[in-house]
């Protein structure tokens, strides 16, 4: 069993922050979509 999680626990600890990277990302996107649709228009 532990054999069978310590093969398991690399695909986790990578995981997390990919998740992280893809969440920033959106945030950055939708962060920008709005920033733009808030810019004054000329």
């Amino acid at each position: 069993m532990s054999r069978e999680e310590r093969k398991r626990n690399p695909s986790t600890w990578w995981a997390i922050p990919l998740g992280l990277f893809m969440g920033a990302g959106w945030l950055s996107l939708a962060a920008y979509f709005v920033y733009s649709y808030i810019q004054p228009r000329e």
